[in-house]
C-alpha cells in the first residue's frame, strides 16, 4: 500500500511512473505473485504412554484421555485465591478438584499420603487487593502455609497416618538432588531430618538401646497384605492413597495393605539383630539433618485470579520467582467458568504444569518424538548437542532497558529445558558479558543434567537481527559464546591447552570448544507462502511443513557466509581427533511454515545462517554434516515439542520459550529496578571495575553494559555471578562468602 501510494504521489506531482524507475535499477513490476517450488517436510512421530502413534492433522492433535509419556511428580503446592466467594464463580476448590483429577488422568504425581483438596483448603490464602505489597505478602504466606502443612505437619496429617511428607532434597555440600521422605518434627521442634532412597543412602536412623553402642540402621514398614500375608517394605514403598493404605511389594505395583508397625533394619542383615521398638526400649535419632532451605516446598503455586489483568500477573510472576524461587500457575476464574468442557481447559494447564515440573529427578515431557524410526530430533540425537534460543525484549519509549531471555534444550528430544535471565541497557546486541555468562549457565545445566558430560555441538537459534546486525553478532554475540565454552571447557582440565594455541589465544576455537552453527530467525519478513492450486486445508493455507529454499534467496546463498574460509579453519593441528567434512556449501537460507495456519495467511519463518561449523568439522563417528536439507527437517521437528501446546508452533520452542520469559520479566523490569510498587531494588548497574592499574588510569567512555542482581553487589565473586538474576533456577549454589557449588535446581524451566 505504501509503495502504492508512492507511486501514485509520483506521477500526480510530476508524471514520472514508478516503473521507469525501477527498470533504471534493473526491477520490474510483477502483476501476478513469484511462483517458486516448495516442499512438504515429513512429520515426526509423537506417542503417549497409552496408546501408539499419534495423528496429526496439520500440525495439531487431541490430549484427550492420553497419559503423558513420562509425567511429572507435583510433590506440594501452595494456593493464592483472589476470587473468594462468588455467586457465578466456581470457588478455587471446585477448580482445585477438577484439575487435580485430570492431572491424575494425565499420569501426573499429586502429593504423596494426603488428599490434595483437604490440604488446599487448610493451606489457601485469600488475597484482596490487587498492590504490589499486598500480593507480595499473600504469596509469600501462602508459600508459608504450604512449608508448615507439608515440611512441619502443624496439621498433624502425616504423624497421624504414620506417613511422611515425599518431596526432593539438596545436598548442600555435593549439590546433588534426591527423592527424600521428610520425617515430621516434634511439636516443640522445628529440627529437620530426611530420609533418602535405599540406593542414596542405605541408613537412616542412628538407634541405641541399654545404653549400648549406636548402630545405624534402616527404617522398614511393617504390613499385612491380602490372605494375612505379613511383608516389610521400605518406607518409599508405603503410602496413605486416597483414605487407605497402599504397598508396592512387587515394584510398580500397589496393592492394598495394613500398618502393622515399624522396624529398623541392622545393617548385618540377620533377623535377629534387626531392631522392633515395641520390643526393646530404644532411643532412635535420624541420621540426615536438613534445614528448610534444602527441602522443595511447595513445587508450585497456584493463583485464582478475577481476569487477564496484565499488572497482578506480572507482580505473581516476579515475586514468585525472584522473593521465593518457586514455579507458579496462574488461573482465570471468569475463562474457567466460561468453559463447556472444563476438563479440556484443565488438560491444557497440566500439560504446562507437567512442563514446568521438570526436574533431573523426574525428567517429565508429555511426549515422545522419533523421526525415520530413531528416537529423538534429527541430527540434535546423533551425539551430545546443547540447542541454544535467545530472544531479547525492549522497553518502550524512554525505558532504557532491554530483557535478555535464553533456553536451552537439555535432552535430544528438546523437550527439557533450561532458561537463563539477564537485563542490560536497551541495546539490540547482548553484552559481551552477559552472552559469556548465558552460555556458560545453560552449559552446566546440560553437564548437570546428562551425567556430567559436556555437549559437543551448539546450535543456536537467535530471534530478532536484521541483516545490517550481521557484523555486530558475529564480532560480538558469537565470539562472546565461544568465550564462554572455552571457559567452561577450560575450567574442567587441569593445565588445559588447545591444539591450536597461536591462533586461539585462550579465547577459544574450533578445535578445543563445541562446533557452533548460529542461526538468525527473521519472523518480520516480507514474503509470504501461499498454495498455487486449490488448497486442502480449511484456512485455505499451505500445510505445516511447507518449505521453500529456492529461488527467492540465491543473493543471500551465493554469498556462503556460514562457512567461508575467513570464519572457519580448514587446516588441521596437531592433537585433535577432529574430522574434515568434504562437501560443497550451496547455502543454508530457507522459509518454514511450521505451524498450521488458522487465520489469515500463514506468515512463514526466514532462517539464516551466519555461522555454521557442523558443516565442516566433526568431533566423532557418530557426527553427521548439518547439512541445509538436515537443519530443515531438524527445526520443523522441534516445533512439535514445545510442551504448553498441542500443535506445532511457528518457531522453534526454545524461541519461544524465550521471547515468553523476556517478554514476562519485561513487564515486571520497573518493579526490579524499584520505579514502581516498591522503594526496593532487586537489580541495579554493575559499577565500573577499578582497571589493573589501581584505578590511576581514566575509566573507558563506556558505562556499564549489564545489571546485576542486588543481593550479590557486595559479595566477593567474579563479576559474571553477578548477573545471576534468580538464583533458585540457575546451576549455581552462592553463599555469602562467595563459595560456589555446581548443582541442578528444583525445576529449571521458567516460562512454560
Amino acid at each position: 500500500k505504501h509503495l502504492k501510494k508512492t507511486a501514485e504521489n509520483l506521477q500526480n506531482a510530476r508524471g514520472v511512473r514508478m516503473s521507469d524507475i525501477l527498470m533504471q535499477y534493473g526491477f520490474r513490476i510483477e502483476q501476478e505473485p513469484q511462483e517458486v517450488d516448495a516442499k512438504v517436510l515429513p512429520l515426526p512421530t509423537l506417542s503417549f504412554k497409552s496408546g501408539g502413534a499419534v495423528q496429526l492433522g496439520d500440525g495439531s492433535w487431541n490430549l484427550n484421555g492420553v497419559k503423558f509419556a513420562s509425567p511429572a511428580d507435583m510433590s506440594s503446592f501452595a494456593v493464592v485465591d483472589f476470587m473468594g466467594d462468588s455467586n457465578h464463580i466456581p470457588p478455587v476448590l471446585s477448580f482445585l478438584e477438577n484439575q487435580f483429577k485430570v492431572m491424575d488422568t494425565h499420569g501426573i504425581e499429586l502429593p504423596a499420603n494426603i488428599d490434595p483438596v483437604a490440604a488446599a483448603e487448610v493451606i489457601k490464602v485469600q488475597c484482596k487487593s490487587g498492590e504490589f505489597d499486598a500480593i507480595r505478602q499473600c504469596v509469600i504466606r501462602a508459600i508459608d502455609n504450604a512449608k508448615q502443612y507439608f515440611i512441619f505437619d502443624r496439621a498433624g496429617h502425616f504423624r497421624k497416618n504414620n506417613v511422611w511428607f515425599k518431596t526432593k532434597a539438596v545436598n548442600s555440600e555435593t549439590g546433588e538432588i534426591a527423592p527424600c521422605l521428610v520425617i515430621p518434627p516434634n511439636e516443640q521442634s522445628d529440627d529437620l531430618s530426611i530420609m533418602l532412597p535405599q540406593e542414596n543412602h542405605m541408613p537412616t536412623h542412628q538407634v541405641t538401646w541399654n545404653g549400648g553402642t549406636p548402630t545405624k540402621a534402616r527404617l522398614r514398614v511393617k504390613v499385612v497384605t491380602g490372605s494375612d500375608i505379613k511383608e516389610v517394605v521400605d518406607p518409599f514403598d508405603f503410602r496413605f492413597y486416597k483414605g487407605k493404605y497402599e504397598a508396592q511389594i512387587t515394584p510398580g505395583v500397589w496393592q492394598a495393605a495394613k500398618f502393622f508397625g515399624f522396624m529398623y533394619l541392622h545393617p548385618s542383615g540377620r533377623d535377629e539383630d534387626h531392631i522392633h521398638p515395641e520390643q526393646r526400649q530404644c532411643h532412635i535419632t535420624p541420621m540426615i539433618s536438613k534445614s528448610v532451605s534444602d527441602i522443595e516446598c511447595p513445587s508450585v503455586v497456584f493463583a485464582y485470579l478475577p481476569n487477564d489483568d496484565a499488572s497482578t500477573y506480572h507482580i505473581l510472576k516476579m515475586v514468585s520467582k525472584f522473593d521465593c524461587g518457586v514455579q507458579s500457575q496462574c488461573v482465570v476464574a471468569t475463562t474457567f467458568a466460561k468453559q463447556r468442557n472444563p476438563d479440556q481447559y484443565c488438560s491444557n494447564i497440566a500439560l504446562k504444569l507437567n512442563t514446568k515440573l521438570f526436574s533431573i529427578c523426574k525428567r517429565s515431557r508429555a511426549w515422545n518424538t522419533a523421526f525415520d524410526s530413531k528416537n529423538g530430533i534429527p541430527w540434535v540425537a546423533e551425539t551430545p548437542t546443547l540447542v541454544i534460543g535467545i530472544h531479547l525484549s525492549h522497553g518502550l519509549g524512554t525505558d532504557t532497558t532491554t530483557c535478555v531471555a535464553a533456553t536451552g534444550c537439555l535432552d535430544d528430544g528438546c523437550m527439557q529445558m533450561a532458561q537463563e535471565l539477564k537485563v542490560q541497557p536497551k541495546s539490540d546486541i547482548v553484552g559481551s558479558l552477559l552472552m559469556q555468562e548465558i552460555t556458560k549457565s545453560l552449559c552446566h545445566q546440560f553437564r548437570l543434567h546428562n551425567g556430567n558430560r559436556m555437549p559437543e555441538r551448539v546450535l543456536v537459534y537467535r530471534e530478532g537481527v536484521a541483516d545490517n546486525n550481521f557484523g555486530p553478532i558475529v564480532d560480538t554475540e558469537i565470539r562472546a559464546i565461544r568465550q564462554g565454552l572455552f571457559d567452561v571447557v577450560s575450567s574442567r582440565v587441569d593445565d588445559f591447552e588447545c591444539p591450536n594455541q597461536s591462533l586461539c589465544q585462550k579465547k577459544g576455537c574450533v578445535f578445543c570448544t563445541p562446533t557452533i552453527t548460529f542461526v538468525v530467525c527473521q519472523s518480520n519478513n516480507v514474503p509470504r507462502v501461499v498454495p498455487s492450486e486449490r488448497p486442502t486445508t480449511k484456512s485455505k493455507n499451505v500445510p505445516s511443513g511447507t518449505c521453500v529454499d529456492k529461488l527467492i534467496m540465491p543473493f543471500q546463498n551465493g554469498m556462503q557466509l556460514s562457512t567461508s574460509e575467513g570464519k572457519i579453519s580448514r587446516e588441521k593441528p596437531e592433537g585433535t581427533n577432529m574430522q574434515l567434512f568434504e562437501l560443497s556449501d550451496g547455502g543454508f537460507d530457507f522459509l518454514l511454515v511450521a505451524h498450521g495456519g488458522l487465520k489469515g495467511t500463514s506468515k512463514p519463518i526466514f532462517y539464516r545462517t551466519i555461522l555454521n561449523e557442523n558443516f565442516v568439522w566433526r568431533k566423532n563417528e557418530d557426527s553427521t554434516p548439518l547439512t541445509k536439507e538436515m537443519l530443515q527437517q531438524c527445526t520443523y521437528c522441534m516445533a512439535f515439542q514445545y510442551g504448553t501446546a498441542s500443535k506445532a508452533i511457528r518457531h522453534v520452542p526454545v524461541l519461544e520459550y524465550s521471547k515468553r520469559l523476556s517478554n514476562m520479566a519485561m513487564g515486571y523490569v520497573g518493579y526490579l529496578l524499584g520505579r514502581k510498587g516498591t522503594s526496593n531494588s532487586y537489580i541495579g548497574l554493575a559499577e565500573r571495575e577499578p582497571d589493573d592499574n589501581n584505578g590511576e588510569h581514566e575509566a573507558p567512555e563506556t558505562g556499564p553494559d549489564h545489571y546485576i542482581n542486588s543481593d550479590m553487589k557486595d559479595r566477593r565473586i567474579e563479576s559474571g555471578l553477578k548477573t545471576v538474576l534468580l538464583p533458585a533456577f540457575s546451576p549455581y549454589s552462592i553463599s555469602e562468602d562467595g563459595t560456589v557449588v555446581y548443582r541442578p535446581p528444583f525445576r529449571p524451566h521458567l516460562s512454560a
